[in-house]
């Protein structure tokens, strides 16, 4: 299965044993996959044809794994990133699955009542917006396409395959600007799947006798980032109107919860692989980049940079780093802001409507650095002439969109693929420090870790926590990037920098000085 994502990780989901087989051979044996389908659905089978049923699964899977054990072979990058991460990885995140999350089941109950006060506003204020006197159900597809459509008067984009307009995800992103009861909506959708996903589930499932325990899916994903409903848990400085719900992970005594987090991962190797000197040049130095890009953008010295600008200049680094043209900018930045922050930042480049603002600052920021839409361009060429996209470390997502008549298709596929390139050698950056720091940690009595996007997190014996602070920053900044290196072939040529922080809950803990840790 690890072998046929690092090969082929386009296949939405299709690694399941059965799929490959039909997939890679065009045929299967039939009384093997009625089998299958009688043992997966609980039903009891004979002895006999159960034992056919077993030797026939391992048969099929030496058949795959010598096939795909040949074509790996063929990319030496892919084989190498095999043996030293992904098999390495797959064994450590197994371990993890099996270690309790710590969780305050107390403070979980607090946070419901928090959520649910929350939700019952924004229903009293959807309410005030559309005229009701009382909240109907909002999760019913049929009430809002009749408040939407019908009530609000709101254009229809779309409609299901049923011929019913559509209230989906990507109708209300293509509705926001027009309506307030649209944000409103998307809003009262967020707090409602955070308190469903994660303070529901937790409280009704899990207890300090039944505890919770994370799942991590490594080939989960098309873009070769992990897959976790834990690492969904949205990061405190994100939105500070949504409660806390990181907190809910606590270190137990003598214990505290360590934290380190890669800065501007993804914008560092941005830079990297399209040798941005500026950029670059800022990076090397120190500088805030999101500061200075709001500077810029603002007309304004890097000291006058506003908490707001500087957010702005964050939004608009990532956002444009991966290609994004001015109507995605223009998303990007109403997904990040409410009303008055859009207005006031409207009122500061001097324009009328967010989709102009996006487009001088999308024009802003290719002045400044302008090697990034350089490299956007020849990524593009090779990505369209292979039909397949290569990061450095030799991961390949195959993209045959890439060679459509439709330009597009072709425009997406190779969003996609310099998404890519990117995003999988972060998470594989984030993994091999994993890997590098289990003995330290485990000789030590931690458990852990439990990765998160460009992070790790353990809990620590509060009497090691700061020389284990100073272990991982070393890991992860020097030493995971020279093993990669390795894997690719070249340097990884830009500063890698890790920010470390303990604390006695995950929400709530604090940036350690860099003297502490060095």
């Amino acid at each position: 299965m690890l072998m046929l994502h690092l090969l082929d990780s386009g296949r939405q989901g299709r690694y399941n044993l059965e799929a490959a087989v039909l997939d890679e051979f065009g045929w299967a044996d039939r009384e093997w996959l009625e089998s299958k389908r009688l043992v997966h659905s609980g039903q009891e089978i004979d002895v006999e044809r159960l034992t056919r049923y077993c030797a026939q699964d391992a048969t099929y899977t030496m058949m795959l794994y010598e096939r795909f054990r040949e074509r790996l072979l063929k990319y030496p990058k892919l084989s190498k990133l095999y043996k030293r991460l992904v098999l390495p990885a797959s064994f450590m995140l197994a371990e993890v699955g099996r270690t309790p999350v710590p969780l305050d089941f107390e403070y979980l109950r607090d946070l419901d009542l928090q959520f649910d006060e929350e939700i019952r506003r924004v229903e009293a204020e959807l309410c005030n917006l559309a005229g009701l006197a009382e909240p109907p159900n909002f999760h019913s597809p049929k009430m809002l396409a009749e408040i939407m459509y019908q009530r609000l008067g709101l254009p229809i984009v779309k409609v299901t395959e049923k011929g019913q307009p559509s209230t989906d995800k990507a109708v209300l992103m293509e509705l926001m600007h027009l309506s307030p009861f649209i944000r409103q909506l998307m809003r009262h959708r967020k707090f409602s799947k955070l308190r469903s996903s994660y303070v529901r589930r937790w409280l009704n499932n899990y207890s300090s006798t039944s505890p919770y325990l994370a799942k991590y899916n490594l080939t989960g994903t098309v873009t070769g980032r992990l897959s976790s409903d834990f690492q969904q848990l949205p990061r405190v400085s994100d939105d500070p109107e949504i409660p806390n719900i990181r907190n809910a992970v606590v270190a137990s005594d003598g214990c505290l919860i360590l934290e380190a987090d890669y800065s501007m991962l993804e914008l560092r190797l941005i830079a990297w692989r399209a040798q941005e000197e500026n950029l670059l040049r800022l990076l090397r130095v120190g500088v805030d980049v999101h500061r200075h890009t709001a500077s810029l953008a603002f007309g304004v010295a890097p000291e006058a940079v506003t908490k707001l600008m500087r957010h702005t200049g964050k939004t608009l680094n990532f956002g444009s780093g991966y290609g994004a043209a001015p109507p995605k900018v223009a998303e990007i930045l109403r997904l990040a802001m409410n009303d008055a922050q859009i207005a006031e930042v409207c009122q500061l480049l001097g324009v009328d409507s967010l989709i102009e603002a996006a487009r001088y600052l999308h024009r802003v920021w290719h002045e400044a650095y302008p090697g990034i839409r350089e490299w956007h361009w020849r990524e593009r060429s090779k990505i369209e002439a292979r039909g397949y996209a290569v990061a450095p470390h030799g991961r390949i997502r195959w993209l045959p969109q890439a060679q459509s008549m439709s330009p597009p298709q072709r425009d997406e596929a190779a969003r996609e693929g310099i998404n890519h390139v990117i995003q999988s050698l972060a998470t594989d950056l984030t993994l091999m420090a994993m890997i590098l720091a289990e003995r330290p940690f485990r000789d030590c009595g931690s458990r852990g870790p439990w990765p998160s996007h460009d992070s790790l997190m353990w809990v620590v014996p509060e009497d090691r926590a700061v020389g284990l602070a100073a272990d991982l920053k070393f890991i992860m900044e020097k030493r995971a990037p020279a093993l990669l290196a390795e894997i690719i072939g070249a340097p990884i040529d830009v500063p890698i920098e890790v920010e470390v922080k303990l604390g006695k809950r995950w929400g709530s803990v604090a940036r350690l000085d860099a003297q502490e840790v060095t």
